[in-house]
């Protein structure tokens, strides 16, 4: 019964982990819009992608603002859940055989083991999309641009949201 308990909890653990991380990259543009694609290839001047209905198209560098990899960010928190659990199990193994046992004795091996599990189901198919997506991507990424690419900047004439509040400042 335990057994396969914990055989649900390491399934559903893992059908969240990869349900839970985009696979596609998001593409910021230089006019501000941002979109998800899937990194196909690349060169030195574009990129090749796949967006979620399965038009290819290439992106120019003169176009792209920014790459988003997926991936990065359920990986970075698989590895701090592992960093957590691991002197949890640590602590709890180099005290087994003491004779001053408490009621806590047994808890760090309880709590870290299941927290390195998910840990572990969190940061392989987080590095997994991750390096698949800089694989594609790596080309562009390493060639130095012939002219720095312009970053968006979009400055709303007033801070305050339309109907103003009070008329707008005289000039």
């Amino acid at each position: 019964m335990a057994c396969r308990l914990g055989q649900r909890i390491v399934a559903c653990l893992i059908l969240c982990a990869f349900a839970g991380c985009s696979t596609t990259a998001t593409i910021s543009r230089t006019d501000g819009m941002a979109y998800e694609a899937d990194i196909l290839a690349s060169d030195a001047n574009s990129l090749r992608v796949r967006d979620s209905y399965g038009r290819e198209m290439i992106v120019s560098r003169e176009e792209m603002a920014d790459i988003d990899h997926p991936g990065n960010v359920i990986y970075t928190i698989g590895l701090v859940l592992i960093a957590m659990s691991v002197p949890m199990i640590i602590g709890d193994l180099s005290h087994q055989g003491k004779s001053q046992q408490s009621e806590w004795s047994g808890m760090g091996l309880v709590i870290g083991i299941p927290e390195a599990v998910t840990g572990l189901c969190l940061a392989i198919p987080g590095w997994v999309h991750y390096r698949h997506s800089k694989h594609e991507a790596k080309a562009f990424e390493d060639a130095t641009p012939i002219l720095p690419v312009p970053r968006p900047a979009t400055f709303w004439p007033y801070p305050y949201p339309a109907p103003y509040p009070y008329p707008p400042p005289q000039q």
